[in-house]
């Protein structure tokens, strides 16, 4: 037949080509709804760091000023009168005062609202932002997309069949990512109206170094090397780069801010609000760098790179018979993708253990700041000497299938609560207390105590000492 016998040359594929045009068109879709979806991710956590980072510091304020008199030897105290005569007052002390009465009252009411806006912000990231919302799009982005490329090389699975057999395939495989994606979770609407095959050009152009193709053209191995490969691997090396500087940068910014707290500590001891506020300060720069995911990636993209340049190479020194056959050449088209793809596997890996810790580190974060500062808080439900921490977790599995080399991947989302034993406080030890005779109260004995030998001898008359105070059962250790 002959749709067993390979072609010699990929076939002619034009903007006529239904599947190839859904393809791309999904495509685009994918791609577009997960660069929205990252920027509205990013935007409303980044929100979130600021709004409890400003919650640690009024909690810092107010404990400071709330509990704080004027004094000239406190540095702060100084510093402020200082500024203030300069700025002309006549009563610098009485305007630092002052000062301090304004801000206790402006911070009372932030501290009310600062929680308040947090509580809406999680609630509207929750539904319309979720932590894996672009990842899911991203991922069927990146399945089509290795599809279209042995789609129009006939490499992989396409290799060998006939035109509309690849053509059923092509489109099978876009629905294998549709439901990745709805797998893993999707909260927007990711479909537009139907672009034409200029628009599809256009954003192929934008994604490439050098703009000449417009996604349907032939072909040749030379050609998908150097306007799909290389510029893949140019991407590769120079977000490794730029991964490992955002990690030594923001890596630097921490132990500035730490080492800032050491040195506050040493000038004056009065100084201890600085230093609440400097670890709060490194504590929200540790949440950026995870919702970032600065220094997750570099250690995927450089090696990947490496690989690919290999591959390169060794293709570059094979005899002309080799890199003249088609077989040959589907191989090395597959065994390019399946580099890129087990790249992404990697970087999902890496994108959902990075969304974890992030999530935990903010509902630490958040948990800080209740809803209403200073209100009763409610009964505890679990013993005091217990803590109940509620952990919730993303598990990723992917399963590979010999028989087709498919993969599939399997996100569980849980949430569970632990309840971890706290050792209780030592009790002070038991005291016992001597018949009082003006009350008639009988002893409290300790357990340890020992037991008479005989009524007679209880009976005993001793000196006299000093009648102690009746002791409240509230606070008696042996009550």
């Amino acid at each position: 037949m002959a749709s067993d016998i390979p072609s010699t040359e990929p076939p002619s594929r034009s903007t006529s080509d239904p599947a190839l045009l859904i393809a791309w068109r999904r495509f685009i879709d994918y791609d577009e709804a997960s660069d929205a979806q990252k920027v509205e991710h990013t935007k409303i956590r980044r929100r979130v760091i600021y709004l409890g980072l400003s919650a640690s510091v009024l909690a810092v304020m107010i404990g400071y000023l709330s509990t704080h008199t004027y004094n000239t030897a406190n540095v702060i105290d100084v510093a402020l009168t200082w500024i203030l005569q300069h700025l002309g007052s006549n009563d610098p002390v009485a305007a630092t005062k002052d000062l301090y009465t304004m801000l206790t009252t402006v911070v009372r009411v932030l501290l009310f609202a600062v929680p308040i806006a947090l509580t809406y912000i999680l609630g509207f990231a929750s539904t319309f932002a979720p932590s894996l919302g672009w990842v899911s799009y991203r991922i069927g982005a990146e399945l089509i997309r290795r599809e279209i490329y042995l789609y129009r090389m006939s490499a992989g699975d396409y290799f060998g069949k006939s035109v509309d057999d690849q053509r059923k395939l092509l489109l099978e495989s876009v629905g294998k990512a549709d439901r990745r994606v709805q797998e893993i979770g999707a909260p927007d609407p990711y479909l537009n109206n139907a672009r034409s095959d200029v628009d599809i050009a256009q954003h192929i152009d934008q994604k490439k170094t050098q703009p000449k193709d417009n996604g349907f053209n032939p072909m040749t191995l030379d050609e998908y090397i150097q306007l799909h490969v290389n510029p893949q691997i140019e991407w590769y090396i120079n977000k490794s780069h730029s991964d490992y500087h955002s990690l030594r940068q923001w890596r630097r910014n921490m132990l500035v801010a730490a080492a800032t707290g050491s040195i506050l500590t040493a000038i004056d001891a009065t100084l201890g609000p600085l230093v609440a506020i400097t670890t709060a300060g490194g504590t929200a720069m540790s949440m950026y760098m995870e919702l970032k995911m600065h220094g997750h990636t570099y250690g995927l993209y450089h090696p990947t790179a490496n690989t690919l340049q290999l591959k390169l190479a060794a293709w570059n020194i094979a005899d002309s018979a080799q890199q003249s056959d088609p077989a040959k050449i589907a191989a090395l088209v597959k065994d390019i993708e399946d580099t890129f793809q087990a790249e992404r596997d990697q970087w999902m890996q890496q994108a959902i253990q990075a969304s974890n810790s992030f999530e935990q580190s903010l509902q630490r974060n958040v948990s800080q700041h209740p809803l209403t500062p200073g209100a009763p808080q409610a009964a505890p439900t679990t013993p005091p000497s217990a803590e109940v921490r509620t952990v919730q977790t993303n598990q990723l599995q992917v399963t590979t299938d010999p028989s087709t080399d498919g993969k599939q991947v399997t996100l569980t989302q849980s949430v569970s609560q632990t309840t971890v034993p706290v050792a209780p406080p030592p009790a002070p030890a038991p005291s016992t207390s001597s018949p009082s005779p003006s009350t008639g109260s009988t002893a409290v004995q300790a357990p340890d105590a020992p037991v008479p030998a005989s009524p007679a001898a209880a009976s005993t008359p001793e000196s006299p000492k000093p009648t102690p105070p009746p002791t409240s059962p509230a606070s008696d250790g042996a009550g």
